[in-house]
């Protein structure tokens, strides 16, 4: 197998690819190792940004409803009333955001524990503060351990939103969950759990959650529970990322050792790593480096 070598990608060369010096087997394997490194926390950092994206499209889901509520209940008194096929339709579209966060959550939770168990071991300290932050916030916020348990009962039994409210009054300055419009009309739309079906249909809750989903109203408002469930997966992930990205630093430095050598030479060019075929001389595989990641670990704006 012919050599790895420390190439540079030369734009000024046309596009040329030259190579500078052949690569050591151990200089290879740490090459290796560094960007499977970087690829890892990459992948739990879009993780988080998908469960982000998630709740944001819920969120913008649920105002884009209620704006459209709001025309179309604003033309006479008669419009203001709901019709079903409509806030039938919202439900199912509210469940299938909903399901959308569940599932991200929950995979950015697995994979984000398997990451850390292979980067430090089962047994380490890392996966142990992994653990206790979980469980932190399990045990101390409601919202969290409720919407962990709400993936296991979409999962198995069936969609969690049990309905959507849409009401309209015509009594000037009074709110009920909604927005006043021009001081004469109240519009609202209204998201909830149904709490007895909850607890009918699925028997896993645990004890905590069950007596907490016991002691709440008929119908359960979602997005308090979204809400509140986001702000505590921020607090683990925050957990998560001081300890990923001490690892994904050293894997950057190692990289950014193999830039540095490329650019003291050829300053605006780029790095690769170069391999000639066995067969076609004139033809190489050719691999870059993750130089925006590098760049962004080394300069500290990942914190």
């Amino acid at each position: 197998m012919k050599p790895k070598e420390l190439g540079v990608l030369n734009p000024a060369g046309g596009g040329s690819i030259d190579s500078m010096r052949v690569l050591t087997d151990a200089e290879v394997k740490a090459i290796a190792e560094a960007n499977e490194g970087l690829v890892q926390f990459q992948f739990m950092e879009q993780l988080f940004d998908i469960v982000a994206l998630s709740r944001d499209a819920f969120g913008d889901f649920t105002t884009s409803s209620f704006d459209r509520h709001k025309q179309e209940t604003s033309t006479s008194i008669l419009g203001m009333m709901p019709r079903s096929t409509g806030a039938r339709k919202l439900t199912l579209l509210a469940n299938m955001y909903l399901l959308n966060f569940l599932t991200a959550m929950r995979t950015y939770l697995d994979h984000v524990e398997t990451g850390i168990k292979r980067w430090y071991g089962d047994k380490s300290p890392e996966v142990a503060r992994f653990k206790s932050a979980v469980s932190k916030q399990y045990d101390t916020t409601d919202s969290y351990a409720f919407v962990w348990k709400l993936r296991n009962y979409s999962q198995h039994c069936g969609l969690p939103i049990g309905g959507i409210s849409l009401s309209a009054s015509v009594i000037p300055g009074k709110e009920i969950f909604g927005t006043l419009v021009d001081g004469s009309g109240l519009r609202a739309l209204r998201m909830y759990f149904n709490r007895d079906d909850l607890l009918r249909e699925f028997d896993s809750w645990g004890t905590k959650v069950k007596s907490y989903l016991s002691a709440q109203e008929q119908e359960i408002e979602v997005t308090v529970h979204v809400n509140n469930a986001f702000s505590s997966l921020c607090v683990i992930h925050e957990e998560v990322a001081a300890q990923t990205r001490k690892i994904a630093r050293e894997h950057a430095k190692t990289l950014n050792r193999f830039v540095a050598e490329v650019r003291a030479t050829w300053s605006d060019c780029d790095p690769v790593i170069m391999q000639q075929s066995e067969t076609d001389p004139k033809r190489y595989t050719i691999q870059g480096f993750m130089l925006d990641e590098i760049s962004l670990l080394l300069s500290g704006a990942t914190t």
